[in-house]
Parts: structure tokens; sequence; C-alpha cells
């Protein structure tokens, strides 16, 4: 496991010194780590169903982060680590600027700051880019995860609808996109699973009193 631990702290070391070369002080870097017992299961049983089980060693290596690594972790049960990073950087957790990092290109539905770190440049995500980009990952769907999205529906499909509707406002946007399912013969809430597992959570969708989760609902 030494090579794994050598690789991890040089992996966040390229990370923070991009950063620095980009003009962002080393103040305090937040690992996200996936928790147990994720939410989006419970919306639709078959998510990440067909994913390969862990490589062994994986839970002695998260241990070794969580408690001895000296980095600083954010974990928490039934959320994962992409939800975590959503919500410290739509929340009032951190005080000053954040900046977003992750390879996983829904993470972009967060508004805020986030490094392109093939790029080496930081990109400004807007409140509507975002909200733009869960429209279209619940249309489209992620193989990958488990989730369809709706059939018949590809980017150019999904860029079309967004062109036409956008400009009327999120509310008209989700209306039309309920439609279209309707069209397919599937339910206002066929389109909500679909788009509960789709959205990366922000602050606003999280109750930090209990806990829990605050499934998505259209504005």
């Amino acid at each position: 496991m030494g090579d794994a631990k050598a690789k991890f702290r040089a992996d966040i070391e390229k990370i923070e010194a991009a950063l620095e070369r980009l003009g962002v002080p080393r103040k305090q870097t937040i690992l996200c780590i996936t928790g147990k017992d994720n939410f989006r299961k419970e919306v639709l049983p078959t998510y990440k169903g067909h994913r390969k089980r862990k490589p062994p060693g994986y839970s002695q290596f998260q241990e070794w982060v969580l408690e001895e690594s000296g980095y600083t972790v954010f974990l928490r049960p039934r959320l994962e680590a992409d939800d975590c990073l959503g919500i410290l950087g739509t929340g009032p957790t951190i005080k000053g600027p954040k900046v977003i990092w992750s390879e996983d290109k829904d993470l972009r539905q967060i508004p805020g700051t986030h490094l392109d770190m093939k790029n080496r440049q930081l990109v400004e995500v807007s409140e509507l880019d975002g909200e733009l980009l869960h429209v279209k990952q619940t249309l489209t769907g992620d193989v990958t995860d488990g989730y369809t999205g709706l059939k018949g529906f590809g980017p150019v499909s999904v860029n079309k609808l967004i062109d036409k509707h956008a400009k009327d406002g999120l509310p008209a946007l989700w209306a039309a996109v309920q439609e279209q399912f309707e069209k397919k013969g599937m339910t206002r809430e066929d389109m909500l699973v679909q788009a509960r597992v789709a959205r990366i959570l922000r602050a606003s969708d999280y109750n930090f009193k209990n806990k829990e989760v605050i499934l998505w609902q259209p504005k």
C-alpha cells in the first residue's frame, strides 16, 4: 500500500501546485469521500448496480486517508463524494473563496469556481449553466451510473429543447422536459427519478441539522 499512498500524496500535490500557479493560495485542502448506503439507490434501486466491487485493500486505504493521512476529509453517510463537493462548494461551512476539483464532468452542475486540471485554468460555472447541465443529464442519462435518462434523447435533441424553452425560465424548461417524458408514455414521477439520481447535491439539497437529503423538485 506504500506505493498507493505515495501516488495519492503526489496527485494532491500536483493539484495544489496547479492552483498556486493560478494564484490560489494554499490554505485548506478538503478531500471528499463517498459514504455508505447511497441515497440514490433508494430512489432507483438499479443505480450503479453493475459497478464492479472495490479492489482488495480499498477499505484499508480509505481508513488510512481518514485516520492517518493528515488531510481534512469530508464524508457523510448516504452521500457520494460528488455530493460532498457540491454541498461544501455552495454552503456556509467553508468561509472565503472556494475552488472545486473533480475529474467527473457532472460536477459542472455546481455553480462556482472549478479547476480545469487538463487545461490548467480556472473555470467559472454560473447558476444557470449548472441547472442546464442537470437538465441535460436528466434527459441523456449515464450508462456508467446505471440510469437511462429518456430514451431517444441525445445531446443534439437536448440542446434543441433547451434552446427552445430555456429563455422562458427553468419552470418552463422543466415543464417541457416532463412533456417529453409523457410523450414516451412515462410519468412525472419517472422524470423525477431520473432528475434526482442525476442531481449533484448542493447545500440547498441537504438538511444539515438532520443530515438528510432533500429530494429535488422542479422550481
